[in-house]
C-alpha cells in the first residue's frame, strides 16, 4: 500500500487507495528486492501529503464497486500483483465475477525450457491464483502470462532508457527513478504491468488469443507451475493473451506518455 501512496503522490493523481490483505492466503513468500528495498528504486525521497488509505478494505471495495457499476459503465479490473484480494472477493461474493465487465490477470507463465519456475505474481499467492482460475470463464477473465511478454515484447534496455525514458514528463521521470534497479539487471526491458494495462485499454494490440484450461500446482516441486491446455472457447476456463504486436505497443506507450 505504501508504494501505491507514493506513486499517487509522485504522479499527482487523486486516486483512492484501499488496504488489502497483509498476507497471502496460506504461505507468504519473501518478495525480494527487485525494485529496491522500498519497492520504488530506493530513491531516498521523502514525499509528504500522501493519500490517506480509506477505512474500507480493498476486498469490500472491489465487491461494492462491482455492484455500483453493474448497470453503469461496467467495471474492468486489472491485477498487477498478487491475486489475494480478488480471490477473497470471489470467495466472499459468488456473484462478484458475474458483475464485472472483465478481469485481466497479469500473472503466470506458459511453462517451457525457458520458464521453469513459478512467475512472481503467482508465486506470491499460489492459492489465490488457483481460486481465480477455477472460477474464471472466457467471457469474464483474460490471463496475460509474463512468459508472453518476454517472448513477444522483448524490448531492449536501450529503447527503455533512451527513447521511452527520454520523454519529458513528470510521470516518466518518476518512473525512471522507480525502475532504476530493475532496468540495470538486464539488457532487455520485460515489464508485465504496463503491457497488461495497455492491452486492456487497447485490445487491438493483441495479435493472438487462446482459450485455455489450466491447473496450477499447489504442492511440492510443482507448486506455482501451471499446466495449460489450449481448447475451444466452449470448453475453456478463460482466455489467454498469447502474443502482442511489439511495434504497436511501443507506439502506444510513446503516444500515451507523451500526451
Amino acid at each position: 500500500m505504501e508504494c501505491g501512496r507514493r506513486c499517487m503522490r509522485a504522479y499527482n493523481m487523486d486516486v483512492p487507495i484501499y488496504r488489502g490483505s497483509n498476507s497471502s492466503l496460506v504461505v507468504t513468500p519473501d518478495g525480494g528486492a527487485f525494485f529496491g528495498q522500498d519497492g520504488l528504486g530506493d530513491t531516498g525521497e521523502y514525499l509528504t501529503d500522501l493519500v490517506t488509505a480509506k477505512l474500507k478494505t480493498a476486498v469490500q471495495a472491489l465487491i461494492d464497486f462491482s455492484v455500483m457499476y453493474k448497470d453503469k459503465g461496467k467495471l474492468t479490473i486489472i491485477t498487477l500483483g498478487t491475486l489475494t484480494n480478488v480471490a477473497l472477493a470471489i470467495k466472499s461474493d459468488p456473484h462478484f465475477l458475474d458483475r464485472l465487465e472483465h478481469l485481466y490477470v497479469a500473472a503466470g507463465h506458459i511453462h517451457d525450457e525457458n520458464n521453469t519456475e513459478a512467475e512472481f505474481n503467482l508465486h506470491m499467492d499460489v492459492e489465490a491464483y488457483h481460486i481465480v482460475a477455477q472460477n474464471a470463464n472466457p467471457d469474464k477473465v483474460t490471463f496475460f502470462p509474463f512468459s508472453q511478454v518476454m517472448k513477444h515484447l522483448n524490448i531492449s534496455r536501450e529503447w527503455r532508457e533512451q527513447v521511452f525514458g527520454a520523454i519529458d514528463s513528470d510521470i516518466v521521470r518518476a518512473q525512471n527513478k522507480f525502475e532504476r534497479y530493475a532496468i540495470e539487471q538486464s539488457d532487455r526491458w520485460h515489464a508485465l504491468d504496463p503491457a497488461a494495462v495497455a492491452v486492456a485499454l487497447n485490445p487491438e494490440l493483441v495479435t493472438e488469443y487462446k482459450y485455455i484450461k489450466q491447473e496450477v500446482g499447489l504442492c511440492g516441486s510443482k507448486r506455482g507451475i501451471i499446466s495449460h491446455s489450449f481448447v475451444e472457447k466452449n470448453e475453456s476456463m478463460g482466455r489467454l493473451i498469447y502474443s502482442v504486436d511489439e511495434e504497436k505497443y511501443k507506439k502506444f506507450l510513446m503516444d500515451v506518455f507523451s500526451a
